[in-house]
């Protein structure tokens, strides 16, 4: 697990990992500036946020090829072509969550196509995002 630079914030994911006997199965590496070497062996990316605005991680994942699953907020159904290159679930919903996981590891031959498209879908976004910078600029 990446991620966080507040060191209770990652006390508090690793004490609840060791509540749940899940220790010696998630590593956590902290806040990491390039995460391109953990993409390389990622299955998926999941971003649980309750609120985003951008979500990097989840552009730099589909733009490697990683489908991901991500919570509905901010630029979710911008980033994310649900059922395509990911899956997008309700803030909060663990049943759903756990759905979308599952329905991707189920089938990872899948996913072979959706990478594709994922690169393709960031390449539309970052057209449509150029567009948009230009048209603001002239206006």
């Amino acid at each position: 697990m990446c991620g966080t630079r507040r060191h209770f914030e990652r006390r508090a994911l690793e004490d609840l990992a060791r509540a749940l006997k899940i220790h010696d199965k998630v590593i956590f590496h902290g806040w990491q500036e390039d995460l391109s070497r953990y993409y390389a062996d990622a299955d998926v990316l999941l971003m649980t946020s309750q609120y985003e605005g951008w979500g990097m991680a989840a552009a730099d994942a589909i733009y490697a090829g990683i489908p991901v699953v991500m919570t509905d907020v901010g630029l979710a159904g911008e980033l994310v072509q649900n059922g395509k290159n990911g899956i997008i679930v309700p803030v909060g919903d663990i049943e759903a969550t756990v759905n979308a996981l599952a329905a991707i590891s189920a089938d990872p031959k899948r996913f072979i196509p959706r990478q594709l498209l994922a690169r393709e879908s960031f390449g539309s976004y970052l057209s449509r995002y150029r567009e948009a910078l230009y048209r603001c600029r002239h206006v």
